[in-house]
């Protein structure tokens, strides 16, 4: 990896939202914030040490997870609406979980949806609900804010980690 860059005092505030997707503890003293694409194979090899940081550290480290789909990522963005989706059902981390363990599964998938829909139902969601809100895609104005938070941070990859106020780019 290459050096970590520290992010400007204006870049902060796009840093982490009122509503961004995350999970704190008081009193931790550092936070790692993830913009990701949960198609991206990178992003997928980066989660289980994600996963391993947060369980190691529970209680020390806040998570902050923000939505960038790349482009060429065929199913990077339904993924991403599956994600919100999920979250408007208060299971945005489980459905995180399974979008990255089961990668290799649903990633070049030609019907992604059969996949998501499993993992809705895995999760006990209104799977109709969910369903609707993937094709209506109604979250993708939130998705978008978070692209564009990140591009206003200098984020052109993924796996781009924001340890505190440095950048780190790559697994």
């Amino acid at each position: 990896t290459k050096e970590a860059t520290k992010i400007t005092a204006e870049q902060k505030k796009l840093l982490i939202r009122e509503d961004s997707h995350k999970l704190t503890t008081p009193g931790a003293k550092v936070t790692i914030a993830e913009f990701g694409d949960f198609q991206c194979p990178a992003c997928g090899v980066a989660h289980p040490i994600v996963s391993k940081i947060l369980e190691e550290y529970k209680g020390k480290v806040n998570f902050v997870f923000r939505q960038y789909p790349l482009p060429n990522h065929q199913n990077g963005k339904i993924s991403a609406l599956a994600a919100e989706a999920a979250g408007a059902q208060g299971k945005f981390f489980q459905m995180y979980d399974l979008l990255y363990s089961n990668q290799k599964d649903w990633s070049e998938s030609k019907n992604p949806m059969e996949y998501l829909e499993q993992y809705a139902k895995q999760l006990g969601l209104d799977v109709n609900k969910f369903k609707s809100e993937v094709e209506n895609k109604k979250y993708e104005a939130r998705i978008q804010k978070d692209v564009a938070d990140g591009g206003g941070l200098g984020v052109s990859a993924t796996p781009t980690f924001f340890i505190n106020d440095q950048i780190l780019v790559g697994g």
